[in-house]
């Protein structure tokens, strides 16, 4: 299902990412579950991806 807000997500999810990668897991997971008709571990898997490649830009800044 898709989520409003962060605080929407599972903690089990997202507790390792900070706030910055947690929207862009939020968006990502968002778009992922339109996109693939609704496949929850698919869009958690691309979810988790967009975090992750959020952190790495960040800390390259």
């Amino acid at each position: 299902m898709p989520y409003k807000t962060v605080s929407e997500l599972p903690k089990a999810q997202v507790d390792q990412y900070d706030a910055h990668q947690k929207r862009a897991f939020l968006k990502a997971f968002n778009n992922a579950y339109k996109e693939y008709k609704h496949d929850e571990s698919r869009a958690f898997a691309v979810a988790h991806h967009a975090a992750q490649q959020a952190g790495k830009k960040a800390d390259k800044s």
